[in-house]
């Protein structure tokens, strides 16, 4: 046993994720990664909880027995739930809180980790790889959730778009946001070229993959859905007469398991 595994070993594992309302399919990939780790027999247990449907997270805080629980929030980035809404709910003062007789560790978010970044730029050279495309006629397309009350989700975004774009791949690479401009819905007039790779940077899973991005771009739900069990990209997809490619998604990858142990490494 490694001196890490001897730390948390009798601590428990809260994964925060923030779910949508109706959406039940919003919970499915956390809870996916929670029983991954769970299974791993690290933690003395492993819970996931949700600010928007049951299991809520403040709920399953007052469930935990251990001296010892870790929180990590899988979102994009930093920004108003992660900073603010989740440590106020929780009674959480900074970083490490002491408080019924617990000590509670907060961490950074999962999606700003460089893995995560570096894992997406993996799957964007393996879509170009497998799609066959032409470099000059092909556009990549990095999807974020954006907020017109905090610029920190575009802030988030464009950095990881930036670091594609170092890697040359394609003609040029896009920011589209699905709540501030540029939004989604003009995807096709920035889109100059026949053919495009689409990166979602978005955590949460559920109707946002599922209905919102499909609807946005103009193609058939199915093929998003596949996303939630398929590690390969998807396509050709006709959409608005260009080509598109579906990178798998990041949140479903396996990386997102390792990266939460990585921040509980952090606060060790």
């Amino acid at each position: 046993m490694t001196v890490f595994e001897k730390n948390i070993a009798n601590s428990e594992l809260l994964i925060v994720g923030h779910g949508r309302s109706g959406s039940q399919e919003s919970t499915i990939l956390i809870k996916g990664h929670a029983k991954g780790i769970k299974n791993r027999n690290l933690f003395k247990e492993v819970r996931c909880g949700f600010l928007k449907l049951r299991p809520f997270f403040t709920e399953q805080l007052l469930a935990t027995k251990s001296e010892s629980v870790y929180v990590v929030p899988c979102f994009a980035g930093p920004g108003g739930l992660t900073n603010s809404t989740i440590p106020e709910e929780l009674g959480l003062s900074g970083s490490v809180t002491k408080k019924r007789n617990q000590v509670i560790y907060y961490s950074k978010p999962v999606g700003n980790h460089a893995k995560i970044i570096n894992r997406m730029c993996e799957l964007v050279q393996n879509t170009m790889l497998i799609s066959k495309l032409p470099k000059k006629d092909t556009t990549i397309i990095v999807i974020g959730h954006g907020s017109i009350h905090n610029r920190q989700s575009e802030t988030n975004t464009r950095a990881v778009a930036k670091q594609i774009n170092h890697l040359k791949l394609s003609n040029k690479v896009i920011v589209m946001f699905l709540d501030q401009a540029p939004n989604l819905a003009d995807w096709n007039a920035h889109c100059k070229t026949t053919n495009a790779i689409v990166l979602s940077y978005l955590f949460s899973g559920g109707s946002h993959e599922t209905i919102d991005l499909p609807k946005l771009m103009g193609f058939e739900p199915t093929n998003a859905k596949e996303r939630f069990i398929n590690n390969q990209p998807i396509g050709p997809i006709c959409a608005n007469g260009k080509q598109l490619w579906l990178c798998p998604l990041i949140s479903a990858d396996q990386i997102i398991q390792e990266v939460i142990l990585e921040r509980v490494i952090e606060m060790n």
